[in-house]
Order: C-alpha cells, then structure tokens, then sequence
C-alpha cells in the first residue's frame, strides 16, 4: 500500500498562502472603516444641481443619486470616505435650457467642490451661486453656542448700563456682581442645553437613516 506523502504538505502551503492574504488584507479594512465618514448635502443654491464623486486618477465623474438631478431645498445623504472630493455642477434650467436663465455668459454652468475631511457628521450646504459651505455638527453647535454666549453678555451689558444710568452708584457694584453671576449661569445653561438638543438631535438623524 503507498501512501500519499504530498497531500499534507500541499494543505500546509495551501493555509499559509490563505494566512498571508488576509493578513495583506486587513491593514485595508481596517483603514476603510477608520477613514469612512457620513456626510449629508444640502441644496440651498435656488437650482437644480448634480453630484459627482471624482476619480482621483482618471478625473472620471460618477454621479451619486439615481434621480437626474437634486433639486433645490432637496438634500443627499452620502456614505464615503476621507480625501474623497466631490463636483457639485448646476444644471440647466429646464425652461430656458441654460444655466443662470441666460443672465451672464450662455450655458456656462457654476460648479464647487468639496473634499470629505477627518471631522464626522459632515454638512455640504450649496449656497445661492452654486457656491460650497463644507462644515460638520459639532462645529454647528459650536457656533450656535458661541452666538448664544454673545447674545447673553450683550443683554448684561445693556442691564449694567441702565444700571449705571439710573444714578444709583451705592448699587452699582452689587447689581454689577450679581448680572455676572446670572450671566454666567446663563451662559452654562445655554451650553448645556444646546449640547442636549445637538446630541438628541443627532440620535434622531441616525435612527431616520438606519430605518431608511
């Protein structure tokens, strides 16, 4: 009876050949998933317009929605990754069959760019003139809250001064500390609840996505 010495050796070979690609391969998967972002487009540019991905080494355009086109008010949302860059392009009036409505050179179409950065939950709003405002949520809130803080302090500053109008000076020190005290509560009570309505508002977004 002869018994076949070369079968065990061609299995060894066999699971290092599989053991050596999905080692190759997973510095690939892992990099995808840390690089991928979500981002959501916003058409506020008052046309219709296209969205396309861009090759970056062919410059190919690869549309993005299955409908012709996006139209205004309407919104896109995007699952890609970072250093990917995008071509946001008017479209034609379907009227006049031109961009602009003829009002500056003839069928010249404004387009944008954008490119997906490191920030998570990016915001792509195209404003009137075709024209990119890349930004992301936590910097929204962050302005929002910033914008709140500045609002406080300017009605601090108006109560101080009707304070120090009203000829008062015995209370002025007294009701100076006690509108820096409200405004600093004010100030973290408006943070606090700004960062409630962001963060609620971003589990409701994904939850609409992940039921969509």
């Amino acid at each position: 009876m002869t018994i076949d010495q070369k079968t065990p050796t061609t299995n060894n070979m066999s699971s290092v050949i599989l053991l050596l690609l999905i080692l190759n391969l997973l510095p690939h998967i892992c990099t995808s998933e840390e690089t991928a972002r979500h981002i959501k487009i916003l058409n506020q540019s008052g046309r219709r317009i296209s969205i396309s991905w861009i090759h970056p080494s062919s410059g190919a355009r690869t549309i993005q929605h299955s409908t012709p086109d996006v139209l205004n008010g309407a919104s896109l949302a995007l699952d890609s990754f970072v250093t990917h860059t995008f071509e946001i392009l008017e479209l034609p009036s379907k009227r006049t069959k031109m961009c602009l409505d003829g009002k500056e050179e003839e069928g010249a179409c404004r387009k944008d760019y954008f490119t997906v950065n490191d920030r998570q939950n990016q915001v792509v709003f195209v404003r009137e003139g075709v024209v990119v405002e890349h930004t992301d949520s936590y910097t929204i809130a962050s302005e929002r809250a910033e914008g709140l803080l500045e609002r406080c302090k300017l009605d601090a500053r108006e109560q101080m001064v009707l304070s120090l109008s009203s000829g008062d000076d015995e209370n002025c020190k007294e009701e100076q500390n006690k509108e820096e005290v409200v405004v600093e509560e004010q100030e973290q009570g408006y943070f606090s609840k700004l960062l409630l309505y962001w963060y609620g508002s971003n589990n409701n977004d994904d939850n609409k996505d992940a039921s969509t």
